[in-house]
């Protein structure tokens, strides 16, 4: 391409990243995929010849984005205790704690990342719904890491055992 139309190309694309807003419904950004289920919706509403609403679009389309986040969080949180917690077990309580903290946060980020509003009832119910899916994978690794804990210590009492009697 010339760069005549490579630069100015880039300087139409920095105007339009600076200089407009993302839209938002009901104080909500939308973003790309957000805007396709709305799309899908006003389509399948007029295919089946009835009148689209903003709101019942809309609120589908915050549902499916929910339930991305939703997915996606879980996901960064097992991926993240399966990789560096269950791998390291048994160990401390205080340190997997910390672990669970620092994983939840980061999952929390990824959660909120479409910038919903907190005072929403579906975004507070999506939200719910992540704590208590941390808290079950929480306890899970908790669970394992005692069972870890309690190999540990029956192994070495027998190494114990084992040079006492020896």
């Amino acid at each position: 391409l010339r760069p005549q139309f490579q630069q100015a190309a880039t300087t139409f694309v920095q105007k339009v990243y600076t200089s407009l807003k993302p839209k938002t419904i009901d104080g909500t950004p939308m973003n790309g995929p957000m805007l396709a289920v709305l799309a899908q919706a006003y389509c399948e509403a007029i295919n089946h010849s009835a009148v689209p609403t903003i709101q019942s679009a809309w609120a589908q389309a915050v549902t499916h984005q929910l339930s991305k986040n939703l997915k996606n969080a879980v996901k960064s949180y097992r991926e993240a205790m399966n990789t560096q917690a269950m791998q390291s077990l048994p160990m401390d309580g205080a340190t997997l704690r910390e672990m669970h903290k620092k994983f939840k946060k980061e999952a929390v980020a990824i959660f909120n990342c479409s910038g919903f509003d907190a005072n929403d009832s579906r975004y507070a119910e999506a939200r719910a719904q992540l704590a208590a899916r941390i808290r079950q994978l929480y306890d899970h690794v908790e669970e394992q890491n005692q069972t870890a804990s309690r190999h540990f210590c029956e192994r070495e009492a027998k190494g114990l055992v084992g040079t006492v009697d020896g």
